[in-house]
């Protein structure tokens, strides 16, 4: 399989792992994103679980899209809008139908542990984990503790992810 992969696993798995920190794996229900908000078939394998919250509302998680922007990305629509993760910063679109990436959010913290690339054939996949707690404009908080399996991750791209993030973990803890 010619499959490029460019695993990028930034500092913070890392920093959680000499924290002693863990990520929890749930069960996940599917959903699937062209990309421009727009909701398309799921593809094979992506997964999305966990909370997000605008304000007081829990917002449900109906897709999910990776691809390639600065870095790797990936971008979880909602019917509030879109949360779009990229080189280490948070953006919100309220208008999930267009294609604009959104206001990067003020966070205190985000925590994330991450793998992902981009394919030969250009699309690309993201795998990992997100906790945070950012303001939109506005004010309202937006808190998320989120899972994310998206862009079709293949059983080989899951071995290669896994086999680094463990390397990536060890190697931390030395």
């Amino acid at each position: 399989m010619s499959t490029r992969i460019a695993l990028l696993f930034g500092a913070a798995v890392s920093a959680l792992a000499l924290l002693g920190a863990s990520c929890h794996r749930r069960e996940a229900s599917d959903g699937g994103s062209t990309g421009s908000g727009a909701t398309s078939a799921v593809p094979a394998g992506d997964r999305m679980t966990g909370t997000l919250r605008l304000g007081a509302t829990d917002l449900a998680l109906t897709a999910c899209h990776a691809g390639q922007g600065e870095t790797t990305y990936v971008e979880v629509t909602t019917a509030a809008g879109r949360l779009r993760f990229e080189a280490k910063q948070l953006f919100w679109q309220p208008d999930a139908a267009t294609k604009a990436r959104g206001e990067a959010l003020a966070c205190g913290d985000i925590r994330r542990s991450w793998g992902g690339g981009q394919r030969d054939d250009g699309s690309s996949f993201f795998r990992g984990t997100l906790r945070f707690r950012c303001e939109v404009p506005g004010g309202a908080p937006l808190i998320g503790d989120l899972t994310l399996d998206c862009g079709g991750v293949t059983a080989n791209e899951r071995k290669l992810l896994d086999e680094n993030g463990a390397k990536a973990r060890a190697g931390a803890s030395q």
